[in-house]
């Protein structure tokens, strides 16, 4: 007995020592991490003039080398620069955001929306495709969920993807807010969008405002485009696909999914008509459907 008990207790020290062990391993792993990415961030901090100069130049010098907007395509997926300009490749499948790009150089929009513009590879794909004095806002949530797309640091690059004559907002706000759908008015006057590229909050509720506030912003026969329009299992709480197969069933669409990826993530595109997308009314789900009166559907992207 006495044996047995002492053999239990030492088994049990024993196990308990290596779960501390490694909980402490965990615990300084974790803290060199963050010494690390401190030290790395401050880096980046001081260097941050001298990378955006290199970054302006690299990518001017792809542009070069590149001239056409169809051959411009590859430039977000080819940067390389330095600190807090490393990459601008989009989070995007090739495959399908050329099937889009190829869409808005066929639209060549003077006026360009972008809710989430995270690494400003997609940006700069709709500053090539845009006309020549086209005005162009970007969108995004300097912070929270779905937010801090970029760093501020970041600003004076993406404003070099501007081409000669066109016009770049870079606004870092909530596209919720009444104030950031106000100076989106006010930076296009008069004229309507031609093209809106939604891919910010990717909640259902997120997404169904961003549609319902900037949609009818977009003139008939302009372009309303989504990203993430396939469910995401490893991400439930994104839920754009829901959205999409609500606006599927009152709207004609048009889906880029590349089915040989060995990920399909899915982009949707949606030709406005005459009076407006349109949203059905109370779909909290897939399964629910809400019945309306053809007959009394208000304009323009309502949400009924």
């Amino acid at each position: 007995m006495g044996e047995g008990f002492t053999g239990s207790r030492v088994g049990a020290l024993q196990k308990a020592h290596r779960v501390e062990t490694v909980y402490y391993v965990a615990i300084e792993r974790r803290r060199s991490m963050s010494i690390t990415l401190r030290f790395k961030s401050l880096i980046y901090a001081i260097t941050a003039s001298s990378d955006a100069s290199n970054a302006v130049k690299r990518l001017g010098l792809l542009e070069r080398r590149l001239p056409s907007a169809a051959s411009r395509f590859a430039i977000p997926f080819v940067f390389r620069g330095r600190g807090y300009f490393r990459s601008m490749r989009p989070r995007q499948n090739p495959g399908e955001i050329e099937r889009l790009y190829q869409a808005v150089c066929e639209l060549r929009p003077r006026r360009v929306l972008e809710i989430g513009t995270a690494k400003g590879g997609t940006l700069y794909l709709w500053t090539q495709a845009a006309a020549d004095d086209a005005a162009i806002v970007s969108l995004d949530l300097p912070g929270g969920p779905f937010g801090g797309g970029y760093p501020a640091q970041r600003v004076p690059f993406y404003q070099a993807f501007a081409r000669p004559g066109q016009n770049l907002a870079l606004m870092r706000a909530d596209s919720h807010a009444e104030a950031s759908l106000a100076a989106v008015r006010a930076h296009f006057g008069a004229g309507p969008v031609d093209f809106a590229f939604i891919d910010g909050d990717h909640t259902y509720e997120g997404v169904r405002q961003d549609v319902a506030m900037y949609s009818p912003l977009v003139r008939e026969g302009g372009i309303v485009a989504f990203h993430d329009i396939l469910p995401q299992e490893w991400s439930p709480v994104t839920q754009v696909h829901r959205v999409w197969n609500e606006l599927k069933r009152d709207n004609e669409v048009e889906e880029f999914i590349d089915r040989d990826a060995p990920r399909q993530i899915g982009i949707g595109l949606i030709r406005v008509p005459r009076d407006g997308l349109r949203l059905a009314t109370g779909a909290h789900s897939d399964e629910t459907r809400a019945s309306r009166d053809a007959s009394s559907v208000p304009a323009a992207a309502s949400i009924e």
